[in-house]
C-alpha cells in the first residue's frame, strides 16, 4: 500500500504538542488562531504512513467542540485511538 509523509506547515503555525507513536508514526499538532474563538489545527505524521499523513480541522474554544470536516471524520473513523487523544487534549487542555 502507498505511504504518505506529513508536511510541516509554514512559520505562521506554532507547534502545539508532539504525540507518541500511533499507527507507525509519531505525530505533531500545529495550531494557528483563526479568531478569538476558533483555532485551526494541522495534525501531521513524522514518518510515512498509509492512508493519510496530514489532517486539517478547527476547534471552537467557546463550546469546546471541533467543527465538522472531512479530515476530522477520516481521523475519527480510520485512526480512532489518535482521534481520542486529540479530542481529549483540546477539550481538557485548551
Amino acid at each position: 500500500m502507498r505511504t504518505y509523509q506529513g508536511n510541516v506547515p509554514d512559520e505562521n503555525w506554532g507547534l502545539e504538542a508532539g504525540l507518541r507513536e500511533f499507527y507507525g508514526s509519531t505525530w505533531n499538532i500545529y495550531t494557528k488562531p483563526n479568531s478569538d474563538i476558533y483555532i485551526n489545527i494541522k495534525l501531521i505524521s513524522n514518518n510515512p504512513v498509509e492512508l493519510k499523513a496530514n489532517y486539517w480541522f478547527s476547534f471552537n474554544q467557546s463550546i469546546k467542540k471541533f467543527l465538522p470536516s472531512r479530515d476530522l471524520l477520516l481521523l475519527k473513523t480510520k485512526r480512532p485511538e489518535l482521534f481520542k487523544i486529540i479530542e481529549n487534549y483540546f477539550q481538557n487542555i485548551i
